[in-house]
């Protein structure tokens, strides 16, 4: 039985906050295959709002330590998702059926705001308790996708390829171009996510215009790829790089679209290296994604799944 108090606030950045929500990730997720360097800038950076939007943190806290918490990122309109971060315990507080009580707080928050549909993941398979709260809450996996790692830098490259591929030039606005793809790469997302994209990798604070990758004419972008640079704030240089997508337009042949992906592929692993990261890590969602990072030395470590709430359910059948 949980005794532990939950509390829901609305998040604000805060040193104390966003270092103690960094401590409790990533002693949730170390030693699973998506164990990753997790920052307070990091946080910051997911869980800061953007435009309109806003981000509600549910957190446990037990004896003044805090040992468990979700975020329910908010979307700025009624048509576009929003995203469960979560629950995520320490594991010092497992087992005391805390990350289930932590869910269905989750889902009384968003039923008190009516026509927004939540989204969760990703989940590895790995990690069976995770994403067996959500099958026990009667949420349902709506979207898989794949883990991928390797270390930098990337040795036996292929030659570089025919498709051109450039950074992003500071302060270039690229917001519809990038709504544009994002759209037709992944529909279910929504217009108001596509629209609210280049925003959204823009203001994280990892950003930097060299780690956003395009290719394409004057007609649009057929791809893009953006590669954070994730610090160890105790050590002198980037620990990561974190590829947040790579997408590749899904109207392009077989071969072009294969070929897209290959280059913005080696060029993110370029990037990487560039920014002095010891590794690089990404989860694929893209269909072309996959075999792109294979051909340049990625490593598969994990299939992940992607959640919906039940009222999620209807409104991802309706797009896609």
């Amino acid at each position: 039985m949980v005794l532990l108090l939950i509390e829901t606030v609305d998040y604000r950045p805060s040193y104390e906050l966003d270092a103690d929500l960094a401590d409790v990730a990533y002693a949730a997720v170390r030693g699973w295959p998506d164990q990753q360097l997790i920052t307070p800038a990091a946080v910051r950076s997911r869980l800061r709002p953007t435009g309109t939007a806003a981000t509600t943190l549910l957190l446990a806290r037990d004896g003044g330590r805090l040992v468990a918490a979700a975020a329910m990122l908010w979307p700025a309109t009624l048509e576009a998702m929003g995203q469960l971060i979560g629950p995520l315990v320490h594991p010092s507080a497992r087992g005391a059926g805390l990350g289930t009580a932590m869910l269905r707080a989750a889902a009384s928050v968003a039923a008190a705001r009516p026509g927004i549909a939540f989204t969760a993941g990703p989940i590895p398979e790995s990690r069976p308790v995770g994403w067996g709260l959500f099958d026990k809450a009667g949420w349902q996996p709506v979207q898989t996708g794949h883990l991928y790692t390797a270390t930098l830098p990337v040795v036996d490259q292929p030659p570089p390829s025919d498709v051109p591929v450039r950074p992003a030039q500071p302060g270039e606005y690229l917001n519809q171009a990038v709504a544009d793809l994002v759209a037709h790469a992944y529909p279910r997302c929504g217009h108001a996510d596509a629209r609210d994209t280049f925003t959204r990798w823009t203001t994280d604070e990892r950003y930097r215009p060299d780690g956003l990758l395009l290719t394409g004419d004057e007609h649009g972008l057929s791809g893009a790829a953006l590669v954070y640079p994730q610090s160890d704030e105790d050590a002198p240089g980037p620990a990561e790089a974190v590829i947040a997508d790579l997408i590749v337009d899904p109207r392009l042949d077989g071969a072009t679209a294969a070929a897209v992906g290959a280059a913005l592929a080696g060029a993110a692993v370029r990037a990487g290296a560039s920014f002095g990261a010891a590794v690089a890590r990404t989860v694929a969602r893209c269909p072309h994604a996959g075999a792109a990072l294979a051909s340049v030395g990625f490593r598969r470590v994990d299939q992940v799944r992607y959640y919906g709430c039940p009222n999620a359910l209807s409104v991802l059948s309706a797009v896609g």
